[in-house]
């Protein structure tokens, strides 16, 4: 089941090894995917007890994070129309009423606005947004800094690169834009940079494994090759040897049910071993000026 024309095969594999166990949003995707006849059910439950469910610390108590939001837009847009009645009101009820954490990171960044815009997009008679702007004025900027950030990529490379942890969390966003954001141009742009931050995975792909430097995996490590979100997206994309759980975690989830699909020529390149080959990449560097005129030069 290595071969670049077993995508399908792989993607069952993964789906219904996830399946059973769905216990998240992005789990959530296998239930529908497989047909599980408890899939809206099971999804109700996962939504409303996760979902704008406050812990006790005082940071919860102030907003939810960028990763619920996230998820539950994703999971809306794909299958709105096998859930519940109940879970949906939950979703729009906590998108349009609740606080909401951008975090701190370019990764939480882009899974905030992604949210943000597509929940723009689908609410329109919503007049005031959650943080009091009109939706019209937070559509805008979620459609300005998603664009923006997808223009520095092109240009300058990617702030997060490489990273066998993060890479998936720009990735996921980029294709539930690709799949479901009601802009064309959104759509056109974050399905080349899917597109793009496969590639730049295909290109140092080596028996299951990101070989080469990474950007950042986690608080304190930057050297781990075949650990982290990566591997399930390159598992998916490109196949090989290696299939356990880091392959078959629930985080990537949505990415198993999604309409978009990279190109297959990515899959052979990742598998093209046949002659040694060297790698030069343009990385933008982790400093990001404000307020200046020209973005911080790559490296």
């Amino acid at each position: 089941m290595n071969d670049c024309d077993t995508l399908e095969q792989r993607r069952r594999v993964i789906l219904d090894d996830m399946a059973p166990k769905a216990s998240s949003m992005f789990g959530a995707h296998a239930l529908f995917a497989t047909s599980d006849e408890e899939a809206a059910e099971r999804t109700e439950k996962i939504v409303t007890t996760s979902l704008g469910q406050q812990s006790d610390s005082p940071f919860a108590l102030a907003q939810m994070g960028c990763f619920d939001t996230f998820g539950a837009m994703f999971l809306l847009c794909r299958w709105q129309d096998e859930m519940t009645a109940h879970t949906r009101d939950h979703i729009r009820q906590v998108m349009t009423g609740n606080t909401h954490g951008r975090g701190n990171t370019e990764n939480h960044w882009l899974m905030h606005y992604t949210a943000q815009l597509l929940a723009a997009e689908l609410y329109t008679d919503v007049d005031i947004w959650w943080n009091g702007l009109p939706r019209e004025v937070f559509l805008a900027e979620a459609t300005r800094w998603i664009l923006g950030t997808i223009d520095r990529t092109a240009r300058i490379g990617h702030h997060e690169y490489d990273s066998t942890d993060y890479h998936g969390w720009h990735v996921l966003p980029m294709i539930a834009l690709a799949d479901h954001a009601a802009d064309a141009t959104v759509r056109q742009r974050a399905g080349d940079m899917a597109t793009l931050l496969i590639a730049d995975m295909a290109l140092e792909y080596f028996r299951g494994c990101w070989s080469g430097g990474h950007a950042r995996e986690g608080y304190r490590e930057n050297t781990w090759t075949h650990i982290g979100s990566a591997s399930a997206l390159m598992y998916l994309y490109f196949g090989g040897p290696l299939l356990g759980p880091l392959q078959t975690q629930q985080a990537m989830g949505p990415a198993l049910a999604a309409r978009y699909e990279p190109p297959a020529i990515l899959c052979a390149i990742a598998n093209d071993r046949s002659r040694p080959r060297v790698v030069r990449k343009t990385k933008a560097a982790r400093n990001i000026y404000r307020h200046v005129e020209d973005d911080a030069r790559p490296v």
